[in-house]
């Protein structure tokens, strides 16, 4: 029986992998691969990390301090001790793969170091390669979003052309880079949906609220979904609406579109758990983004049987069918959204099938079983091209 192929993972973040085994992707993969996760995240508690680590199945969790200090060289100083760690790690062990995530800056100098070692790389692309950079200010023709886009653009370009394995979400998501790509693997991210449909509502929320969740906010097209809301709002006296995510540079734009509304809450992200509950308990779940390649919260919300709207975007048409597994409107198009949130509000016989239609589908095609099978498939692949 040949042995587990051996992955090493390395990812710039902050957040650290699940503490709770059955939500986290590194256990799944442990039925079939086994390696190390060298990552960097926010300060935790000793007792956190070791709870994390815990957590990881057949892989190791190596913990480093993600600096977010203002200094101007504290991303330089992140990439250098993910690559440096990595580097001792390689001194002592053999792997079959290494996995970085974003075609950037941390993937072209994983692939130098791939290279050097002999070791096959895959690409997770988790976003559009270049539509991420973009903020709600006109730009002037030389701007810093510019100079982000096209230096975006080269390196996506020189990852995805020149990696052994690209990983995307939907099936044009790279052809804004014009290349002819060795390797794609198109499915979906991880998300425990299995587990998450098995967990029940923490009984009714005090009041009805429409949800979105995520960052940032001008990316995820919140002040279109406010300015929505605010349309229908004295249609439905008793409903509110609930943004939760992390919004620091801007977030007095979005205060001023809200007003002083009193059913419009803008709050702080919140912790795995406790989005759970929020998610599970929402009326509607609407994600007005400008860009999106699959939208995780929307799987998420599928799989506690909440209805969504979505903008008609990117990858999202690829994740949810107009009509049948949710609503979709034209991204930017507020009175699109607004006839959307009245047509889920009002026809519950219909959302019911829709929201029935979105979990058969989801538990059948977005499983962690598929993704798992999906992911070790490649790894395989690339292990087997190796060997011969």
């Amino acid at each position: 029986m040949k042995p587990k192929p051996r992955v090493l993972f390395i990812k710039r973040g902050a957040a650290p992998p699940n503490f709770d085994p059955s939500l986290n992707r590194f256990h799944f993969l442990s039925s079939s691969l086994t390696g190390d996760l060298v990552q960097t995240t926010w300060p935790m508690l000793e007792e956190d990390i070791e709870l994390a680590k815990s957590g990881m199945g057949d892989f190791e969790f190596h913990r480093l301090l993600l600096d977010r200090s203002r200094f101007p060289l504290n991303s330089a100083k992140n990439l250098f001790n993910l690559f440096r760690k990595s580097f001792q790690l390689f001194k002592k062990k053999e792997y079959d793969a290494i996995v970085t995530y974003g075609p950037y800056l941390n993937s072209v100098v994983a692939f130098f170091f791939s290279r050097f070692y002999k070791v096959p790389l895959i690409v997770e692309v988790p976003g559009h390669p270049v539509k991420g950079f973009i903020g709600r200010k006109e730009e002037s023709f030389i701007s810093t979003l510019r100079i982000k886009r096209s230096v975006a653009r080269l390196l996506a370009r020189f990852v995805c052309q020149n990696t052994d394995y690209v990983r995307t979400l939907y099936p044009d998501q790279l052809d804004c880079l014009e290349i002819d790509s060795k390797k794609v693997s198109i499915f979906h991210e991880f998300v425990p949906v299995t587990n998450l449909s098995k967990r029940k509502s923490d009984g009714k929320p005090e009041k009805d609220y429409i949800l979105t969740m995520g960052m940032p906010w001008y990316i995820k097209g919140v002040d279109i979904l406010i300015k929505a809301f605010l349309e229908i709002a004295d249609e439905y006296p008793d409903l509110h609406l609930k943004v939760v995510g992390f919004e620091v540079s801007d977030r007095e734009f979005f205060e001023k579109i809200a007003g002083d509304h009193p059913r419009i809450e803008l709050c702080q992200p919140v912790l795995s758990k406790e989005a759970y509950k929020i998610i599970s308990q929402a009326k509607v779940f609407a994600l007005a983004s400008r860009t999106e390649s699959m939208g995780r919260v929307l799987l998420e919300s599928m799989a506690f049987q909440v209805p969504i709207i979505a903008s008609r975007v990117d990858g999202i048409p690829y994740y949810v069918e107009d009509g049948i597994t949710g609503l979709l409107f034209e991204p930017g198009n507020v009175g699109e959204l607004a006839r959307c949130l009245r047509e889920t509000l009002n026809n519950k016989k219909e959302s019911d099938k829709r929201v029935e239609a979105a979990s058969a589908r989801l538990l059948a095609s977005y499983n962690e079983a598929k993704y798992v099978e999906e992911f070790t498939k490649m790894v395989e692949e690339l292990r087997e091209k190796a060997i011969t």
